[in-house]
């Protein structure tokens, strides 16, 4: 199973795919539209491939490309997102990621559109 965790801006965004071993497979800078994350991501095997990323205020077009994909697709709270990433304790962090890890529960879904 690969992850990719992605870091979604309005004009390029990053991502970093890592192993199940936790090795990191790829890193790398895109842009952000729907034909660049159709490019960069079609290829690869939906069935062992998930992507997180933070919702932010424009996730729902990336959310439509990967489900399109048939890749499955976890929200992060920008809120949770925040706290891990402005930590100043090192070991804080790594124990409060590792909980939202295991925690599948803490996977935060937002409202619907209409």
């Amino acid at each position: 199973m690969e992850t990719i965790a992605i870091d979604l801006h309005q004009k390029r965004s990053r991502y970093v795919m890592v192993s199940q071993e936790r090795r990191m497979i790829a890193k790398r800078t895109i842009p952000s539209t729907p034909a660049a994350f159709r490019e960069t991501f079609g290829a690869l095997d939906a069935s062992s491939t998930r992507v997180a990323l933070e919702a932010t205020t424009h996730w729902y077009w990336a959310v439509d490309i990967f489900e399109e994909l048939g890749i499955d697709v976890h929200l992060a709270n920008p809120h949770k997102v925040r706290l891990i990433a402005e930590s100043t304790i090192p070991q804080e962090r790594i124990v409060v990621a590792r909980k939202c890890r295991a925690d599948r529960r803490d996977v935060w879904r937002p409202p619907l559109r209409r």
